[in-house]
């Protein structure tokens, strides 16, 4: 049953660009600005011809190659300081913003009459992180976020539509398996909506959180001493591993971990 409020983090965050980097890990932040991270936009194709930027470049239909890439250059922009990375964010960031979002909110490419939630949450791991560093783009990404939240509020009451396969569709589940693996991602960013601009959407975010923890994936039932593994991976039973690849990917387990214990210890989803 939806209830009427969340419990609050039990951390609160330190808002990007109010920590410096010293010593060791300023000089390997710098080394990753200076090398192939901080040069990407230059001239990967996945990014610098993006679907998102109005090129045709995309590695697979899950259109993330360029949200990946700009979920990692902001705070590697913001927290060196460096002006050089910043006029790529706000260069790549002010197109999208003005040329990539549909009128009904949707927000990126699509292609083939489909639509996928997933690559929309790693545009908003970049985004809340640069409204807190950057004002200039409070309300564009704020205004953003709030259209994206009411589409996907109709999306997910059609039967999931965008984060499970639907019947007749045009893609193969695997393509739905990684937003199911980390709706949590999600999650974080409406509570950023709910918590500092919820803007009257209070419900209608609630009501999104419920529904993507529903469909999604359960991390808190998998974190469990009954479900944990004692032995190597490598000598478990075919059927754990298959079924349970969602739990056990690498990049899932630590985005899904991390996303769990980033959002609310709420009775809610707990």
């Amino acid at each position: 049953m939806l209830t009427d409020s969340v419990v609050p983090f039990v951390y609160n965050e330190i808002p990007l660009g109010n920590v410096t980097p010293n010593s060791w890990l300023r000089a390997e932040m710098k080394t990753e600005a200076a090398g192939l991270a901080g040069h990407l936009y230059d001239f990967y194709s996945f990014v610098h011809d993006s679907s998102w930027l109005g090129g045709t470049q995309e590695y697979s239909g899950l259109n993330e190659a360029f949200p990946y890439w700009l979920n990692g250059l902001v705070p590697l922009a913001y927290t060196l300081n460096d002006q050089r990375l910043k006029d790529q964010v706000h260069e790549a960031t002010d197109y999208v913003l003005n040329n990539m979002i549909a009128e009904d909110g949707w927000i990126g490419p699509e292609k083939g009459g489909y639509r996928l939630l997933w690559a929309r949450t790693l545009i908003f791991f970049a985004w809340t992180p640069l409204v807190d560093a950057n004002k200039t783009y409070e309300e564009p990404i704020v205004d953003a976020m709030h259209n994206f939240n009411n589409l996907m509020n109709s999306m997910l009451k059609d039967n999931g539509t965008g984060l499970i396969p639907q019947a007749n569709g045009v893609l193969d589940d695997g393509y739905y398996f990684w937003f199911l693996s980390r709706v949590a991602e999600m999650i974080v960013s409406l509570q950023w909506l709910y918590e500092k601009y919820p803007r009257g959407q209070e419900t209608m975010l609630l009501e999104n959180m419920e529904m993507l923890h529903h469909y999604g994936y359960k991390w808190e039932d998998w974190f469990s001493n009954a479900a944990y593994a004692f032995d190597d991976v490598y000598d478990l039973p075919e059927n754990v591993t298959d079924d349970d690849f969602q739990f056990l990917h690498g990049v899932n387990v630590g985005e899904g971990e991390s996303a769990l214990l980033q959002r609310r210890a709420s009775s809610r989803f707990c």
